[in-house]
């Protein structure tokens, strides 16, 4: 009334505009002096209403139809360039880029699920004011680990899905959760009115995230992993164009994640071939020379100790290895390293006390495995049960991994050749 009385008014009629059966405002009609509306005003302006609600909704839908053909543009760019991408880093960086910006969300994310239901975020597209997931991750071995979940107990029993950004129990547990069952989206407009655990806002809370929306990525009907966009700056109302946007995204980076992966794995086949031939190219440019070698000596005259040195000299350069060397057997199944030839920055095992070897596992079993034409193939020292040398020797020479093969003079086992790896353990 005070309002009124300020404004000079004296009379008016309100009444309510409805669009799509929801109030969208009210009209006001004020007069300075008193009066006594007519039906006719009433029913004018009644008409008028209809008319309002009628402009604004066809309005509306022509905004929502501009839209939708503006996503419906912008979806086939960004489902073009996801199929032109060969590379999954920057199938998934130009992913998150282009759906942050066309949803003008504050972060948008990949997150791939590990065989045990584990993961960690790929990819992320979020703005400056806004903490780095990707940082995060890398910085507290903690943030995704079982350990963290196990420890604060925080399993989502009153969700049908998780984070996208919380390797929580949920996940690890639920095995994917109602993703893995054909659930295609998960809408959340305000986190603390979603009904959520306190243990669950708190991993939400670390993120920023008022709100987010997540879609489930699929690669040949297997789940994946999620594609989540997050609004930080305040709660928010998803629209259902803004959900078919990402629903329509996910399933063809589920298809370009899957090709990208083939054609990587196509070039890691091919890379591997492509060793394996120029090894055994070089292994039979090895066996020339070395024939070539053995012949010089033979002419020569000389003791077979040469050809040795230099057979295992080859060898090194060819398989790339820190060490080869070759080892004789005692009469009580002992032995010697003999001969090597060994990179300048690794220490010897020939002149040295560590050339003579006794307790092995070779002498207990007297010649063992190698009286059989069987070899003996180490990738890590400490993750075999196998160590045919004793351990002491393999670490004061540095080995890391190693190869034995017999040595037969005729049909008597004479020795081993060792190659050794000392910088690092080998899949040999």
């Amino acid at each position: 009334m005070e309002v009124l009385e300020r404004l000079d008014i004296k009379a008016f009629v309100r009444m309510p505009i409805f669009v799509d059966r929801k109030l969208w405002g009210i009209i006001n009609l004020y007069q300075s002096n008193t009066r006594l509306w007519k039906e006719d005003d009433l029913e004018f302006l009644q008409r008028m209403v209809l008319q309002i609600s009628s402009v604004i909704q066809q309005k509306q839908y022509l905004d929502e139809l501009q839209t939708q053909a503006q996503q419906e543009e912008a979806i086939a760019n960004i489902v073009q360039r996801i199929n032109g991408s060969l590379n999954v880093k920057d199938l998934f960086r130009s992913a998150t880029q282009e759906i942050r910006n066309l949803l003008e969300v504050d972060r948008a994310v990949v997150y791939h699920f590990n065989a045990d239901w584990t993961g960690e975020v790929l990819a992320e597209s979020a703005g400056a004011e806004w903490v780095s997931v990707m940082e995060i991750q890398e910085t507290d071995p903690t943030l995704f680990s079982k350990e963290m979940n196990a420890h604060e107990q925080c399993t989502l029993k009153n969700m049908q899905a998780g984070s996208a950004l919380d390797q929580d129990t949920y996940f690890i547990n639920t095995q994917g959760g109602d993703y893995t069952r054909g659930k295609k989206f998960h809408v959340v407009n305000d986190i603390y009115n979603a009904g959520f655990s306190s243990c669950y806002l708190r991993s939400l809370e670390k993120y920023q995230a008022k709100a987010y929306m997540i879609v489930p990525i699929f690669q040949n009907n297997q789940l994946w992993g999620l594609f989540a966009v997050y609004q930080n700056s305040g709660t928010r109302k998803w629209k259902s164009s803004e959900l078919n946007l990402m629903l329509k995204i996910a399933p063809p980076l589920g298809i370009a994640i899957e090709q990208a992966e083939l054609i990587e794995k196509i070039q890691s086949n091919n890379n591997q071939l492509k060793e394996r031939s120029q090894r055994e190219s070089s292994i039979v440019q090895f066996s020339s020379r070395l024939m070539g070698r053995f012949a010089e000596l033979i002419q020569q005259n000389n003791n077979s100790k040469k050809l040795m040195q230099f057979a295992i000299k080859e060898l090194q350069q060819v398989l790339k290895v820190d060490r080869v060397a070759i080892y004789r057997f005692a009469s009580d199944w002992s032995g010697k390293f003999i001969i090597e030839s060994v990179a300048a920055n690794w220490p010897k095992l020939v002149g040295t006390e560590l050339s003579q070897v006794k307790d092995s596992a070779i002498q207990e079993t007297q010649g063992g495995r190698y009286l059989r034409r069987e070899s003996l193939q180490v990738n890590d020292i400490y993750q075999t049960q196998e160590n045919d040398l004793p351990l002491s020797l393999l670490e004061q020479s540095q080995t890391k991994a190693y190869l034995l093969v017999p040595i037969f003079n005729g049909e008597k086992l004479w020795g081993l050749l060792g190659i050794f790896q000392n910088d690092r353990p080998r899949q040999w």
